[in-house]
C-alpha cells in the first residue's frame, strides 16, 4: 500500500471565485470580449480622427460618405442594406443618401420587378471620387503606420484576422 497522503484540492483563484465566476473559462472569455470591444472602439476613434480631417480637406467628404460609396460599390444598393451596413438608423441614412445624390455622387433608380423599392448606384463622378478617397485613405494610413513604426504586413494580418472573425460570426462584409 502507498502511504503518501492524498493530494489536496487546488486552491481557488480569488479573482475567479463566487457566483459571477463559476466557470473561469467563460469569465476569461467575457474579459477578452470586453477588451476586444474597447480596443476596436479606440482604434475606430483613432483612425477616424486621423482620416476625417484629410477627407474633409481633400474631398469635402466625411467617413460616412466614403463608407456609403464602399457599400454601394460592393453591391449593397438598397437604402435598407446601406443602413444595416453603416449601422445607422434609416432616417439618417436617407438624409445621407439624399445629400450624396444631390451632390452628384449617387443616382437613384427603381429595383426591377419591385416598384416599392429603389436602389442607389455610384455615378461616374461618384466612382472617380471613391477612387480618390481610397488613395487619400491609403496615403494617410501609410503615413500613420510609418509614424508608429508598424509594418504594413502587420495591418494586413490584423485585417485578415478580423475578417476571419467576422466570417465565423456570420457578419457580412460591408465596405
Amino acid at each position: 500500500m502507498d502511504a503518501s497522503p492524498p493530494t489536496p484540492p487546488p486552491t481557488p483563484d480569488p479573482a475567479h471565485t463566487g457566483p459571477d465566476h463559476a466557470d473561469t473559462g467563460t469569465a476569461d472569455l467575457g474579459s477578452e470580449a470586453l477588451m476586444l470591444l474597447g480596443r476596436i472602439s479606440r482604434l475606430n476613434r483613432l483612425f477616424t480622427a486621423a482620416i476625417s480631417p484629410v477627407l474633409e480637406r481633400e474631398l469635402g467628404l466625411s467617413t460616412k460618405d466614403i463608407m456609403v460609396f464602399g457599400a454601394v460599390a460592393r453591391g449593397h444598393t438598397q437604402p435598407g442594406q446601406i443602413s444595416a451596413m453603416l449601422g445607422t438608423p434609416p432616417p439618417t441614412t436617407s438624409r445621407l443618401l439624399e445629400h450624396l445624390t444631390e451632390a452628384g455622387y449617387l443616382e437613384r433608380s427603381g429595383v426591377p420587378g419591385d416598384l416599392r423599392k429603389c436602389q442607389m448606384n455610384l455615378t461616374e463622378h461618384g466612382q472617380q471620387t471613391r477612387q480618390k478617397a481610397l488613395a487619400v485613405l491609403g496615403d494617410t494610413v501609410a503615413q500613420e503606420l510609418v509614424r508608429a513604426r508598424i509594418p504594413q504586413e502587420r495591418l494586413h494580418g490584423t485585417l485578415e484576422e478580423l475578417r476571419q472573425l467576422e466570417v465565423a460570426l456570420g457578419i457580412k462584409e460591408y465596405a
